[in-house]
């Protein structure tokens, strides 16, 4: 299995959670954009799969050049985590019917037993 080890809790002082809106600095950044009307939600999950995977754990104001910008990632590359999900979703259905299939047979095998 690929999951990984659960993410710690990390009390944050409230005194942060106060003054995080002025320390957050918007800033619109350029990323690669879909080239058709119905790949938007996979560009968003690619933007946010690339950035967790390259992004260091403290990002700084000097590591926003490096993220980002329209050659960050070809538009081909977005669209193809359509088939990634498609098969991770048909393995977790084959997963959830095979679990389904041994619980009716072992419920079958239970009333076999009582009847």
């Amino acid at each position: 299995m690929n999951q990984n080890p659960p993410v710690p809790d990390i009390p944050i002082p409230e005194r942060i959670w106060k003054n995080l809106p002025r320390r957050i600095e918007k800033r619109k950044i350029a990323v690669p954009q879909q080239k058709n009307e119905y790949d938007c939600g996979l560009f968003v999950l690619y933007f946010m799969e690339r950035f967790i995977a390259e992004a260091p754990e403290r990002l700084r104001r000097k590591d926003l050049a490096t993220l980002g910008g329209r050659r960050w990632f070809r538009p081909e590359e977005a669209s193809a985590l359509r088939n990634r999900i498609r098969i991770l979703l048909l393995e977790e259905f084959g997963k959830a019917k095979a679990g389904n299939c041994k619980k009716e047979l072992k419920s079958s095998e239970n009333s076999d037993e009582d009847g």
